[in-house]
């Protein structure tokens, strides 16, 4: 798993455990039929984003069928080996991202972009559509009860 990659899934990962969930209230996972998870198609192609320290770091995302899309993670622009891999899916009226241990529901979804929340408290994130590509938007609250986000820029390679 590339350097980058890992940093970004260890920070997702620290700050689920640390943090309070965004809510007071268990995830509430919103009922999608399949058609729906078309609306996600703005993700395939090849994208660089950067790490709120600067550093860039790759991602590929493949729509692989009418209800899964595949994501690899590289530690480089060159794309050739992954360092990670997550999956996004529609399962059951529901739609997932799925990494490791680490699975989100989609909460709500439009034209646009979509809202994760996670199975067992802690983080969000939503991806959403921008002019230049899309934006990943993670956010949390502190132990203090503070909210807090970290945003991330996705531009398309090719």
């Amino acid at each position: 798993m590339s350097n980058m990659v890992r940093s970004l899934i260890l920070t997702c990962a620290a700050l689920s455990a640390a943090c309070k969930p965004t809510t007071g209230q268990a995830p509430q996972a919103a009922s999608i039929p399949r058609d729906q998870f078309a609306q996600l198609s703005f993700l395939e192609g090849d994208w660089r984003g950067t790490m709120p320290d600067g550093k860039p770091f790759f991602e590929r995302y493949r729509v692989t069928s009418d209800s899964t899309i595949q994501m690899y993670g590289y530690p480089d622009s060159t794309m050739t080996a992954p360092g990670d891999s997550s999956r996004i899916y529609w399962r059951d009226n529901h739609i997932y991202s799925q990494g490791g241990s680490s699975r989100y529901v989609v909460a709500s979804i439009d034209g646009n972009g979509v809202r994760f929340v996670p199975e067992q408290g802690g983080n969000e994130f939503t991806w959403k559509q921008t002019a230049e590509g899309w934006r990943a938007t993670l956010n949390w609250k502190d132990k203090s009860g503070e909210a807090r986000s970290v945003v991330y820029e996705m531009r398309k390679l090719n």
